[in-house]
């Protein structure tokens, strides 16, 4: 049951989540475990925080469509394992439904990991990108390409 407690503790955790890097231009850089902690509280925000929107929606859209089967699965399970137990114990029909209850218990034990390893994979793809958030833009400043009079190439890397 979800109660005011509850809600006022996910309020302090949301506001007490490490608030973003500065560069030392002073430039804006997301945090890589404020990332990862807004990637866990709610599907997609770490991808959104991380200025990947189009990644956000489809992480939200992913993880919400395998959270909503995976409570019809397990509605189903609970069906099932309640229709066994209305028939006399030794009873063909008590069997059936006893086994459609194991079939439907491992596909939903099956899409809890699924689920779980989605969600997992999904906050570490967002503190992997605060972590690189810039590489691309900082990579193309240390790298020049330079081309001289009389066909001369200068390729330089700086450090």
């Amino acid at each position: 049951m979800v109660n005011g407690k509850s809600y006022l503790t996910l309020f302090v955790l949301v506001l007490l989540l490490p608030y973003p890097s500065l560069a030392k231009q002073g430039e804006w850089r997301p945090s890589p475990r404020g990332a990862l902690l807004r990637a866990f509280i709610f599907p997609g925000w770490g991808q959104f925080y991380n200025h990947r929107y189009a990644k956000g929606v489809g992480v939200l859209l992913v993880e919400t469509a395998l959270v909503v089967e995976l409570a019809q699965r397990w509605q189903t399970t609970n069906q099932l394992w309640e229709k066994s137990r209305s028939y006399p114990p030794g009873s063909e029909e008590r069997q059936i439904y006893q086994d459609r209850h194991l079939r439907a218990e491992e596909r939903r034990n099956a899409y809890i990991w699924w689920t779980s390893g989605f969600i997992i994979l999904s906050a570490l793809d967002a503190y992997v990108d605060a972590y690189l958030f810039g590489f691309k833009r900082d990579f193309q400043e240390r790298l020049s390409l330079e081309v001289g009079p009389a066909y001369g190439v200068k390729i330089s890397l700086r450090f």
